[in-house]
């Protein structure tokens, strides 16, 4: 055996040993072990963007082997929630660990499944950061809960998605690894991660193949029974809007002016006015640090507002009432959502 394949193949007893040793105490430092590495790569100019190819797909089963066996030797200061479906999925990626590394031919496996894969998420989200990172983390840990069998179920799907928007959370409130800093991080957020980020947001969340903007720059999505949008304003920090069209073709007056004006100092946490023949319910929240719960609340804001006042708007000064047009039959606002309106 000549030095080169010696050198190449020198690693293997040690992802062995790590992929044998793997403990349930050890996943969540794997996870983010991994998911930390594979953003500060993907937010990085090492990431190309484009022509992708073996020595990427390379890269990210290193930065798996990596995490996996330096899990054993870092506990992260804070760790997410456990529900029931995160402690199922992190055990079945203990159990499909442990069958890989006493199966023959188990590492092999695992690098057929995932090399592959890398190239093809690294070029069908090429451009889109924040969404290479998840897809990659995705079907990484797959390939592990599945073990040797390859063996996929929908809560084995929902337990990885669930464990990374955990993780995802956490990091919106402001956690980082030690030898990270706040600063870094926000550094990192110019305008076109957080697109990417809103991107991957609204395709989880809405089921869509790609978020597609329109003309005017804006995502229109139908999420909770009823149409809104959402844009990326390239501010300072990026600002992320989530906004309704509560009343179209509506002329611009004195008496809609005060009344809009009116309307605001009742509400908070979003705005209404006017622009374009179009009233606007808006919400908005700093694009860098927006989770899930966060476009939640922001849409639940915007739908009470917009629910509470459009009516009676287009009663006094004419228009249509597009995001009641926009409903369908499911549309049910809770009684206990008091969010956007005092």
């Amino acid at each position: 055996m000549g030095e080169k394949e010696q050198g190449a193949s020198s690693w293997e007893p040690a992802a062995l040993a790590a992929l044998r040793d793997l403990s349930l105490k050890d996943v969540p430092s794997f996870e983010i072990l991994f998911l930390d590495e594979l953003a500060g790569w993907a937010f990085s100019v090492g990431n190309p963007g484009h022509g992708y190819d073996e020595k990427h797909s390379a890269l990210v089963v290193s930065i798996l082997f990596r995490a996996i066996e330096h899990a054993r030797t870092f506990r992260p200061a804070r760790v997410p929630a456990e529900s029931g479906e995160i402690v199922a999925v992190r055990e079945k990626i203990v159990a499909g660990a442990h069958e890989l590394a006493a199966a023959a031919g188990g590492l092999q496996q695992i690098i057929a499944l995932v090399a592959p894969a890398a190239v093809r998420e690294l070029e069908h989200y090429a451009g889109r950061p924040a969404a290479q990172t998840y897809w990659l983390y995705h079907y990484s840990l797959l390939v592990l809960a599945s073990g040797t069998a390859g063996d996929v179920n929908e809560d084995t799907l929902s337990g990885i998605t669930a464990a990374y928007s955990a993780w995802d959370g956490l990091v919106a409130e402001g956690f980082v690894l030690p030898w990270r800093t706040r600063r870094s991080m926000e550094s990192q957020a110019s305008a076109d991660m957080v697109t990417s980020h809103v991107e991957t947001l609204i395709e989880r969340l809405t089921g869509v193949g790609k978020a597609q903007a329109d003309a005017d720059g804006d995502y229109p999505i139908r999420y909770r029974s009823a149409l809104y949008y959402v844009r990326v304003v390239h501010a300072w920090k990026p600002v992320v809007q989530v906004f309704s069209v509560a009343v179209d073709r509506i002329q611009f007056t004195d008496a809609l002016a005060r009344e809009l004006n009116e309307i605001n100092t009742h509400l908070y946490f979003c705005r209404t006015f006017w622009v374009g023949g179009q009233v606007l319910v808006e919400a908005e929240h700093l694009g860098p640090s927006l989770a899930e719960a966060d476009f939640h609340e922001c849409a639940l804001r915007v739908a009470e507002a917009t629910d509470t006042f459009a009516k009676g708007l287009a009663e006094r000064h004419g228009g249509r009432l597009a995001f009641d047009e926009s409903k369908t039959p499911e549309y049910a606002p809770s009684a206990d959502e008091r969010i956007g309106y005092l």
